[in-house]
């Protein structure tokens, strides 16, 4: 896999990296990979809500922490939403059913990417966020070639 393009920018609060986010979501294509990397409160879930309204999904989306993963029919397609924060082995990501979800042209949003990386079919898009004062995020943004041969 290698880094196509990168941007990196820093925004001054939530909103801010929501649009973001957002601007992000109105890019994607189908089956899209994206891992959002990050410590507790970098702004995982507030980027993530914002790539979702990107597709124009228009239910409330919360963290998946508890659930998982959790799907979003947006006017530009399937999103899930996923929460590796829990998962203690990689075997756990083999019975989510990715490659069918991909198949199908839905699309992948995955906080705490970076811990099951190594299992995923292929990656598209890593953003990592980092925490900068109290409401600056520095974000880094990195499209990737898939290697969808896995």
């Amino acid at each position: 896999m290698t880094a196509d393009h990168f941007q990196e920018l820093t925004t001054s609060g939530p909103e801010e990296t929501h649009n973001v986010g957002q601007r992000i979501g109105e890019l994607l294509a189908p089956a899209e990979v994206i891992i959002i990397c990050g410590t507790l409160g970098a702004g995982k879930t507030i980027l993530s809500q914002g790539i979702a309204a990107g597709m124009g999904v228009t239910d409330p989306v919360t963290s998946s922490t508890f659930v998982l993963a959790t799907p979003y029919h947006g006017s530009r397609g399937e999103l899930w939403h996923l929460d590796a924060y829990r998962i203690k082995d990689l075997t756990e990501v083999d019975d989510l059913g990715l490659d069918e979800l991909l198949e199908r042209g839905a699309s992948l949003m995955i906080e705490w990417g970076d811990r099951i990386e190594a299992a995923l079919p292929y990656i598209t898009l890593r953003i990592d966020l980092e925490v900068r004062g109290e409401t600056q995020r520095h974000i880094r943004i990195v499209r990737q070639q898939p290697d969808r041969s896995r």
